[in-house]
């Protein structure tokens, strides 16, 4: 068995977005559960929370996360930095390569979450860095069976020669 360690880069970060200290580094300031992707900050706390994690775990992957950004683009600077790239696919591109090429460096293959770049254009996708593995998360149908639905993902990383990590999960 291999641990694999989670630090999620972009949602899910109302651990730390909730503190008052921290409260400047929200993507939207009422909502404490996303990081703004362009706050110089961010990668810079990022880089220090993995720095603990990989300093704890030999394990050669790590999980940044990803999920999570519905509020992708809110803030001014987030807008205009998506204008600049063409969207909010590419602010999310950019932002999570970044992290990703940093981590990589410390010889890790980064897992993330594939829930944002599902939508992508295949194109899209072939820019993410080879060493990033899309995982995906498929929920079953009601008779507890998976769905031919979560063979798509699959398929389609195939076709763009990436590999993919996947599963299913059943809520209650």
């Amino acid at each position: 068995i291999t641990l694999v360690p989670l630090l999620h880069c972009l949602g899910q970060a109302g651990f730390f977005l909730r503190l008052e200290e921290y409260k400047h580094l929200r993507e939207e300031p009422n909502c404490y559960q996303q990081v703004c992707p362009c706050h110089p900050a961010t990668p810079e706390l990022y880089a220090a929370l993995a720095g603990d994690l990989l300093a704890a775990h030999a394990a050669p992957l790590f999980h940044i996360g990803g999920d999570g950004g519905r509020f992708l683009g809110l803030c001014p600077t987030c807008q205009a930095r998506a204008k600049k790239l063409g969207g909010r696919s590419a602010l999310y591109l950019e932002y999570v390569a970044k992290l990703a090429q940093s981590l990589m460096g410390k010889d890790r293959h980064i897992l993330f979450w594939d829930e944002m770049v599902r939508q992508m254009t295949d194109e899209q996708i072939r820019w993410l860095p080879a060493r990033m593995t899309p995982v995906f998360c498929q929920s079953l149908a009601s008779d507890g069976r998976p769905s031919s639905e979560m063979l798509v993902p699959l398929d389609r990383y195939r076709k763009l020669g990436r590999r993919c990590w996947g599963g299913a999960c059943r809520l209650p």
